[in-house]
């Protein structure tokens, strides 16, 4: 992944409705949900993250998890199942990811800060030699 790839800061928004297959979203547990899909998930998994397949009329939602969030906040990665069905009375929320300009923003400036700092400590640490250039005074007499 490229260095700007890397620079990008992502933040999760609200998107019962607005999310499209294909986004990365987060699905927010009901504590009955937590229970339910612990045959799933396994236990006390909170928070899934990972790719939309597609939202069901009934409300269901299907994911390609990758990313469980445990209910004391410990964050891991999935290996289950390739997707999972979220049925609507177990979730509470649906997050997607979106880019978040401002933060992105911060960390380019800081960036380019450090480089230049580096590059600005690079030049001033260079040889201070002598030479036959202007100011040099030329050869002793």
């Amino acid at each position: 992944m490229s260095l700007a790839g890397n620079l990008a800061c992502y933040a999760y928004t609200p998107a019962m409705t607005s999310a499209a297959p294909g986004e990365r979203v987060r699905v927010q547990l009901t504590p009955a949900g937590v229970s339910d899909l612990t045959r799933y998930l396994g236990p006390r998994v909170a928070v899934a993250e990972g790719t939309l397949s597609s939202i069901r009329a009934d409300g269901t939602v299907i994911v390609g998890v990758d990313w469980v969030q445990m209910m004391d906040g410990n964050r891991q990665a999935w290996n289950g199942e390739e997707a999972i069905a979220f049925p609507a009375l177990d979730v509470a929320a649906i997050e997607r990811r979106v880019l978040d300009s401002r933060r992105t923003a911060i960390g380019a400036a800081v960036l380019v800060a450090a480089v230049v700092a580096l590059a600005v400590a690079a030049l001033g640490t260079g040889s201070a030699g002598g030479g036959t250039g202007v100011g040099s005074g030329g050869p002793p007499p």
